[in-house]
Parts: structure tokens; C-alpha cells; sequence
């Protein structure tokens, strides 16, 4: 039996033996018999080598990529110590090496080699492997102890290309009319660049610059450069090409030159041209205009310089902006040509001789804001000097401030010197401009005005709205118009404000008495007129008469000036948060700071004479008077707003402050009289004197016009220790209403108008008195006036045909209405007052 299994066990391991060429070794025998199995079969082959060689797939590599080589071998190859072999690379006439990674004893028979792209690596034509590759100090041979051979067939590897330069060129110009032109380059890593007429051939490399001239080889047509990037040596990146179109033919002369016969003193004509043409492949660029007094360039006078390019317009015309500097009676000609994209410049064509067809409007400079809501902002501007040509159009702008476009608003042919703008954002700004327009050519653009809409609080809302902020108790409403219901506010400032029915269905000329504290709001469904009294008691300089404020007087910015009893008391009402300095000239004063929650007020102390700035970062209400011996109300007047144009009356001076240093200013008085007025320092108090009758707003009415935001007062008006503003132009109103009866009424503006008073007759009529309003020469500066001492009485509405401004003065401190018909201190007599207005 034993022999029988000896034999059995013999056949089995001969028939094994026998079929030792197809057996492979597997890890399911150990490293020892894996290790005998692999040698048997190394011995029946020769020495290792690479029977084949392959890359990673081609492309064009760049810095940080690899290229993979694949060396398979054809039997298992192992490395027997600690070398690293390689496989040398040419790129681009630089040898780099592909190091072993892995593949030691793979049963693949396949080592990994890897070589990471440098930068400044350049193969425009594909990477070279080298052959032997290098075993680098490693050991390697198979399982027979047979050493490796490194000689190998290197393969095609063209398409594995390599460019870490980065390179772009171009030229500043699509076109050139010279011999030359200049290539921009940028490029990593480069020495040297080849510049040439096809890729790497048809021109010659040189050391590398990032400004490369090159020379034109194809007149007046198209030159396509290519450009590779170089390493120095001999490798080069992709090629890149630019563009140049070589131009030296001008273009033909411009044709068809016509008049508009439009032009002013400060643009000429407006020329209109046919479509030019170009002799060479560039076509036109754009065209140039200059005004000249020949046909000829030397005759040339255009105030931008010789030529002004309009681009590619077939029109054009030359604006001076607000400077005239043409002459009336005079030949002017307009003269064309044409500039291609090459620079070429054609010769000059003229127009016909023209003359101007009329002088331009003036500039409007004083463009201010009339009221603003909190979706709403309402801008005026005066009567600019039409210069004998009238005006018959205003065209007017606006943008939101942070929008760069304009956008034209629609009004139609108008010469309304109002304007209202609604469906706005609340407490946001915009910009507004305005010209005139006189039929033939416009005026200059008037400087930017910055508005801003009010917050959505209830007083912005109400179309007719007023505040007590001077301290008024005891007050006279007068209605302007039939069907009046009045109502207190209701914010949380006053006692009174509780949005309570004060009187319904008030007619014109009917008044009433109003109580009320610090900061009362009343509001009216039709416009009305309120101011009362506070008072310390009965002599002139104890008692003022309280004009209220509306929507048009708040603001950000206040400047107003102290000149006589000591302390003076500025009161302040916030609608919105708001911090709120004082200073003189820039300088804080003391105790001239507070920081305001809505619907709060403040009363600040001012000890010095000379003229202060307000800013708030809300939007507040203000009014002052001198509370010399904490007992008086001395000069009680509403700050309103600055504006570097204003109207009024100087009774017996005018006092004027500025927030800038070097103001000037020139005023006309309505007599015809004009002078000129500096302001040196901001904290200074400048001085106009009156003329004309002295005293009780008799004086000549005053138009101030300055280079900056200013506000003026009258002074010392012969009675009742009081002053009043004058106001911005823009601020004139054409409906006002007395309150009380009037011991005189004073009227000025900038416009020529008829004002027409209707007093109640006392049995439901009117009687009517009519004041023509007209200048004194022919200065459009001059403004107009009207006085009256008729003692009209409470309820006399007075209307104009044209926006005015107006004053009066309280005949008495004791005055009846409707539901105080016994009367009572709802006035100070003696006291010059500025009313609101409605339009």
C-alpha cells in the first residue's frame, strides 16, 4: 500500500513539473516558494528590459502638472537597494528627470516614473525621452539575479508639449500708419522671444522685453505677428499672434456741411455732415470741430482748444458752458475733419459763414428746494436773465444721488419756475439741474442741487402742516380758503397734540384762536396762516410775535447770526434721530451739542455776538430770539434754510452770515442801486445798509446774490425790538393770509407781478386793493417792491400773479376771532413778522 502512494504522489509532482511554464505564482503560497517559483521561470528568459514605454495622454502641460511614465517590463523586476532610477526628459534643450515612484516586484512588470513641471519649462514641439535610462545608483534585476538593461525604444511623444510662460501680446492700437509698431508682451519665466511671420519661422528670437518693436511688412493691409517665448535653451512656448492693420492713406474730405442757425453767445452752431469715407482699410474713427472766423484753421477760436472730437456724430456744436464767447454780428465758419482708426488725419472742410441767432439765457445758479415730503420734493428756481431773448421753456433733470445718468422729466413746454416730483423714496437724495430755453438755444446747466426727501413721519405727509417752535401760547389761525378743517397733531411732543378737531369748515378770511405749547402741530384740509405771541410781558422788547414753521423751513443745515441782548435761545425740534452741533466758524461752542430721539426738542443758550452754523445728522425745525435778562424776546425769527440767492427787505440793515470763508456776494436794491458785499471769516457778521425811506419795511427791498450759501435778517426796525428774515428766491410764494390785523404790509420779489388784496367787508364780500410790482430798469437782478400802511384787516388774503414774498406787523397785542370774539393777547404788536405762504 505504501508504494502504491509513494508512486501516485510521484505522478502528480512530475505532471506539475511538466506544466511549470503555465504556473504563476499567487499569494496563496509563501514568499518562499513565490520567491523559487519567480526565478525558475526568470531563468528561462534573458536579461530585464523596458519592451514598452508609455506616457500619461498628451496635452500641453503647465507648472505643477505632471507627466507620468509608464516602463513595463517583460518579466517581474524588482530594485534590490535603496536607489532611485530615472528617465531623463528634454524639454525644451533643458534635461529634467522622471523619478521611479513605483512598480518594484509589480506583477504588472510596470515601474512608475513622475516629473513635475517646473516653471520656465518651455517644449513647443513636444518633450524627448532619452535613452538609456538611468538606474542612478539603484540595483535592479530580476528574480534570477539577471541585471536590467536601460537601453529602450524611445516613443513618439510630440503631442506631450509643455509652456509655463503664460504669454500675451498686443498691440495698444488695432491700427498703425507707421513703418513700425510697438508689440506689448508678458510672459513667466522667458529670456528671450522669437518674433516672426508664421510660428517659429520668418523672423529671428531676441532677449526678451516687455516692449517689442516690429516692423510692418504688409502697407495698408493686415500683419499678423507670432510670438513665442523662449528658456535660452532652445525650448520656446506656444506660439501667440497679434494683429496690427497698417494704414497710411488719409481720408476723403468731408461734404455736405450745413448750418442750424442756432447758435448763442456761448455755442456755436450746431453743423450737421454727410458719413465720411477713408482712403485705407481703417475707416473712420471720429470727427473734429473748431469754430473759426475764416474758412481756414487760422481763423480758429474755439475756447476747448483747436479741435473738439464729437466721436462718431454727424452733428456738433461748441458749449463754453455758462461763458459767452461769441460775438453778435459777426461771421463765424465750423470747420470738419475726419481721423481714422489709423490716426490719418483728412484736410479741413468749412461750412458756410454764420452769425449768432441769439444770446443765451443765463445761467440759473440759484435752483433750491421749495418744500420736500417723504415721497415728494418740490424745486424752484427765479427768472434767469433772458439777455432780450425771453425764456419759453425750462428743462429739468433729476437723478437718484448715488445714479450716474440723467433722467429728463416730462413736463412739457413750460415756464413755470416750479416743478414737483413725486413717487420718491423717503430720506433719500437726489440731484436736480434745470436750464432755460429761449426758442432758439439753451442756457448753461445750473450748478447740482442736493435734495432730500423727509422721513415717513405724520408732518411730511400733511399738505398743509405747521409746528409751533418759537413758544407761542396764545395763537390766530386765518383760513385761506373756503371749507377749511383744522386739527391739532398728533405727535408726542405737546400736550395739545391729540389730533383733535379744532374748527370745521373754516371760509376764506375766517380766523380763530389756538392754544398751544412747545412744538404744537396744527394741520388745515386748505391752506392757512397761525403765529402768536410769547410774551413776559407788555413792553416791546418782552413780548415777540411767533410766526409757526412748515415742511419748507426744515432741514439739515441751519446758519444764523446773534447781534444784540444777550444770551440768545435757539430752539430746535427733531423729526427724526438726530445729533445736532453748533458752531461758529467751524468751532464748537459750548454747550452746542445734543443728540435728539424723534419728536424731541432742545433749547440751546448763545452768549456771543457773530454768526453761527447749525448741522444735524436729522432733519430739524428751528427758531431763535435774544432772551437778554431771561425776559425778553428780542429779534424772534424762523431759521430757514441757507441759499446763495435771497430776497427781502433790509429794515434799517441787513445782517448777513455765511459757513464759508471768503463769501462774496453783490445785492440790488429795487431803487436800482447795486453794490458788493465780503465776508472774510465765516464767524463774521457782514453789514448791508437800507436805502430809501428808513425804517417799518419801508426801506427798498434787497436781492443778495452770493458765491455761497448765506442767510440774512433785517435789524433794529425802529420799533418793537424785532428782526425777519429774508428768504431763499425759490421760497416765494403767490397766496398769503393775514391773521390779525395789520399795522403795515410789505411785499418784495424778483419778478414783476400784480399782488391783490382781499379784505373781508364784513358781510360775507371782499373789497379788493391791487399792487403792480415793477423794476426799476432793466437789470432782471433788480427786485420789486410794495408797502402798505392800510391796516388790513385779519383775513385779508393777498394773491399775486407771480411768487412773491411778504411781511407784516401786528397792529395790536389783543385781537378777537371766531371763538374768542371778546379778543385776547394773540399777537405782539410793533414787530416785523415774515408770514409762510402757500402756492
Amino acid at each position: 500500500m505504501d508504494k502504491v502512494l509513494l508512486v501516485l504522489f510521484l505522478f502528480i509532482f512530475i505532471s506539475c513539473d511538466e506544466q511549470q511554464g503555465d504556473f504563476e505564482p499567487n499569494n496563496l503560497i509563501s514568499i518562499s516558494e513565490d520567491e523559487a517559483a519567480e526565478r525558475k521561470k526568470a531563468l528561462l528568459s534573458g536579461n530585464p528590459f523596458f519592451q514598452e514605454v508609455n506616457l500619461n495622454s498628451p496635452k500641453v502641460f503647465d507648472v505643477g502638472e505632471k507627466i507620468v511614465i509608464y516602463g513595463v517590463f517583460q518579466k517581474r523586476t524588482r530594485i534590490t537597494n535603496g536607489g532611485v532610477p530615472r528617465i531623463p526628459l528634454n524639454i525644451g534643450g533643458v534635461t529634467r528627470y522622471a523619478n521611479y515612484v513605483s512598480g518594484s516586484e509589480s506583477q504588472s512588470y510596470t515601474f512608475r516614473f513622475e516629473y513635475t513641471i517646473q516653471a520656465g519649462d518651455l517644449d513647443h514641439d513636444g518633450i524627448e525621452l532619452q535613452s538609456p535610462w538611468e538606474l542612478n545608483g539603484a540595483t535592479i534585476e530580476d528574480y534570477a539575479n539577471k541585471e536590467v538593461l536601460v537601453d529602450y525604444d524611445v516613443p513618439n511623444t510630440s503631442s506631450h508639449q509643455v509652456d509655463t510662460s503664460d504669454l500675451v501680446i498686443s498691440f495698444a492700437s488695432s491700427y498703425v500708419n507707421t513703418a513700425s509698431a510697438n508689440l506689448t508682451v508678458a510672459a513667466n519665466n522667458a529670456s528671450t522671444l522669437y518674433i516672426g511671420t508664421s510660428c517659429l519661422s520668418g523672423g529671428s528670437a531676441s532677449a526678451f522685453a516687455t516692449t517689442k518693436p516690429v516692423n510692418i511688412f504688409n502697407t495698408n493691409g493686415t500683419n499678423t505677428f507670432y510670438v513665442a517665448a523662449g528658456n535660452g535653451s532652445g525650448g520656446y512656448s506656444q506660439c501667440q499672434t497679434a494683429t496690427i492693420i497698417h494704414d497710411n492713406s488719409a481720408p476723403n474730405l468731408i461734404t455736405g456741411i450745413s448750418n442750424s442757425n442756432n447758435a448763442s453767445d456761448i455755442e456755436s452752431d450746431e453743423a450737421t455732415w454727410n458719413v465720411g469715407s477713408d482712403n485705407g482699410p481703417s475707416d473712420i474713427a471720429y470727427y473734429e470741430i473748431a469754430v473759426s472766423t475764416s474758412n481756414t484753421i487760422g481763423g480758429i477760436i474755439s475756447p476747448e482748444g483747436d479741435w473738439k472730437n464729437v466721436g462718431t456724430d454727424l452733428n456738433g456744436s461748441i458749449n463754453n458752458g455758462s461763458t459767452p464767447w461769441l460775438s453778435p454780428v459777426t461771421d463765424y465758419y465750423t470747420l470738419v475733419r475726419a481721423t481714422d482708426r489709423a490716426g490719418n488725419v483728412s484736410g479741413v472742410s468749412s461750412s458756410s459763414a454764420w452769425q449768432i441767432a441769439a444770446l443765451s439765457p443765463e445761467q440759473i445758479t440759484s435752483m433750491s428746494v421749495v418744500e420736500a415730503g417723504n415721497d415728494s420734493i418740490k424745486v424752484g428756481w427765479p427768472y434767469p436773465d433772458d439777455n432780450g431773448f425771453p425764456i419759453t421753456d425750462y428743462v429739468i433733470q433729476y437723478r437718484l444721488g448715488t445714479d450716474s445718468t440723467w433722467i429728463t422729466i416730462n413736463d412739457g413746454i413750460s415756464t413755470s419756475r416750479r416743478h414737483t416730483l413725486n413717487g420718491l423714496s423717503a430720506e433719500t437724495e437726489y440731484d436736480f439741474r434745470v436750464r432755460a430755453y429761449n426758442g432758439t438755444n439753451y442756457g448753461a446747466w445750473s450748478p447740482v442741487l442736493v435734495a432730500e426727501t423727509l422721513p415717513n413721519i405724520d408732518f411730511a405727509t400733511y399738505p398743509y402742516v405747521a409746528i409751533n417752535i418759537g413758544g407761542a401760547t396764545k395763537n390766530a389761525l386765518v383760513s385761506m380758503e373756503d371749507g377749511n378743517d383744522i386739527y391739532y397733531g398728533d405727535n408726542t411732543a405737546s400736550t395739545y397734540n391729540d389730533g383733535s378737531l379744532i374748527y370745521t369748515g373754516l371760509n376764506q378770511g375766517e380766523n380763530v384762536s389756538v392754544d398751544a405749547d412747545d412744538f404744537t402741530v396744527v394741520r388745515g384740509t386748505k391752506p392757512f396762516f397761525i403765529a402768536g405771541t410769547l410774551r413776559y410781558g407788555g413792553g416791546d422788547s418782552n413780548k415777540g410775535n411767533i410766526v409757526w414753521g412748515t415742511k419748507a423751513w426744515i432741514g439739515k443745515s441751519f446758519l444764523f447770526n446773534h447781534n444784540r441782548s444777550n444770551p440768545m435761545r435757539v430752539n430746535v425740534y427733531a423729526f427724526s434721530d438726530s445729533d445736532i452741533t453748533i458752531t461758529s466758524n467751524g468751532n464748537p461752542i459750548a454747550g452746542g451739542s445734543i443728540s435728539l430721539t424723534a419728536e424731541n426738542g432742545h433749547a440751546f443758550t448763545i452768549n456771543g455776538y457773530g454768526s453761527y452754523e447749525i448741522a444735524s445728522t436729522g432733519f430739524i425745525i428751528a427758531y431763535s430770539y435774544a432772551a437778554g435778562g431771561g425776559n425778553q424776546v428780542v429779534d424772534p425769527k424762523p431759521l430757514l434754510p441757507a441759499a446763495n440767492d435771497l430776497v427781502g427787505v433790509p429794515s434799517r440793515d441787513a445782517k448777513v452770515s455765511t459757513d464759508t470763508n471768503g463769501t462774496s456776494a453783490t445785492y440790488y436794491h429795487s431803487d436800482g442801486v447795486n453794490g458788493t458785499l465780503n465776508i472774510t471769516n465765516a464767524g463774521d457778521v457782514g453789514n448791508i445798509n437800507q436805502r430809501g425811506t428808513s425804517g417799518l419795511y419801508r426801506d427798498e427791498a434787497i436781492r443778495i446774490r452770493a458765491n455761497a450759501n448765506i442767510v440774512a435778517t433785517s435789524y433794529a426796525d425802529s420799533n418793537g425790538s424785532c428782526a425777519a428774515p429774508l428768504v431763499p428766491v425759490a421760497f416765494q410764494k403767490t397766496k398769503f393770509a393775514l391773521n390779525v390785523r395789520a399795522e403795515w404790509v410789505a411785499f418784495a420779489s424778483t419778478n414783476e407781478l400784480t399782488v391783490t388784496a382781499y379784505e373781508p367787508d364784513g358781510v360775507g364780500g371782499y373789497t379788493t386793493t391791487t399792487f403792480n410790482m415793477t423794476r426799476t430798469g432793466a437789470n432782471n437782478n433788480t427786485p420789486t417792491k410794495q408797502y402798505s400802511t392800510s391796516d388790513f384787516k385779519a383775513g385779508t388774503v393777498f394773491e399775486g400773479t407771480a411768487p412773491f414774498q411778504m411781511w407784516y406787523e401786528p397792529k395790536s397785542d389783543n385781537n378777537s376771532t371766531l371763538n374768542t370774539p371778546g379778543g385776547e393777547n394773540n399777537a405782539a404788536s410793533r414787530d416785523e413778522t415774515i408770514l409762510f405762504g402757500w402756492d
